[in-house]
């Protein structure tokens, strides 16, 4: 049986990771931090990973199997723990495979648990952030996109015959790929916006809406003083973390603002 599409799948997959390893690379350049090469060396790799596999499955000439989603819903996470696992044995630090590979899977699991504890450099912190927050983005794509073939929830019909690489259903799988991720960044701004209000530093905002947002757990830098306006922010950003992502962008494609006031889902939550 061939798995064209899951090496497709995968190989977008490996893609995210490129620009994802490029965060941390530019903070470290920026401020002067050893681990920031090691970023840009697997932001590389990455993605010449992404064009093995999506070479890989180049000839898929036909929908997504049930056997493909199941498969890549199963080997997706641990693709992502050995590439997220990578730049702490990159930095030098001398840790434990079993415990970069468990605080991976922990950080794209947003569980939040770490065997690494303190003393990181600032470009690893930021690293456990983004992959938390990355996991919280990634199980909200995989609801709209492989879920609906695997499970035929959310009335989501992909019986669409391919021809190409680019086909009918590729196409209706990045679209919601797409407007998911922006309206997760969007909510990820706001809520680092909160933190700064809140009289919270760049950095330390930055990493705790990472992790607020994904509802993952995570180191408090900077030694900031748990004040009255932090503790109200953190939890008016866990409130935003906990919006049904998945109604409010079904409301918003349909363009009805109208829809949106009167949804009963939507209503119930804030009332709650």
């Amino acid at each position: 049986m061939r798995f064209d599409l899951f090496w497709v799948l995968m190989g977008r997959t490996a893609y995210v990771f490129a620009p994802l390893y490029l965060i941390p690379f530019a903070y470290g350049f920026a401020f002067g931090d050893p681990a920031a090469g090691s970023f840009l060396a697997l932001a590389v790799l990455s993605a010449i990973l992404g064009m093995v596999f999506g070479n890989m499955g180049r000839s898929h000439m036909r929908q997504l199997s049930v056997q493909e989603g199941m498969l890549f819903l199963l080997v997706v996470w641990f693709l992502l723990a050995v590439l997220g696992m990578l730049p702490f044995h990159l930095a030098g630090l001398h840790l434990s495979p079993i415990d970069t590979f468990f605080d991976s899977i922990s950080s794209l699991t947003t569980t939040g648990m770490t065997a690494l504890g303190g003393g990181l450099p600032p470009s690893l912190i930021l690293w456990r952030a983004l992959m938390s927050w990355f996991g919280g983005l990634l199980f909200i794509v995989i609801l709209v996109t492989v879920l609906p073939v695997v499970g035929g929830c959310f009335g989501v019909d992909f019986a669409v015959q391919q021809e190409r690489l680019f086909s009918p259903l590729w196409n209706r799988m990045t679209r919601p790929m797409r407007e998911m991720t922006v309206l997760y960044i969007a909510i990820t701004l706001v809520a680092v916006c909160i933190y700064l209000m809140a009289g919270d530093e760049i950095f330390p905002a930055l990493i705790l809406a990472l992790f607020t947002v994904s509802s993952g757990a995570g180191p408090m830098t900077a030694g900031l003083p748990p004040t009255p306006g932090l503790i109200f922010g953190g939890g008016l950003v866990s409130l935003l973390s906990a919006l049904p992502l998945l109604t409010i962008w079904q409301m918003l494609h349909r363009r009805s603002g109208t829809e949106i006031v009167r949804h009963m889902e939507l209503r119930a939550f804030f009332a709650l």
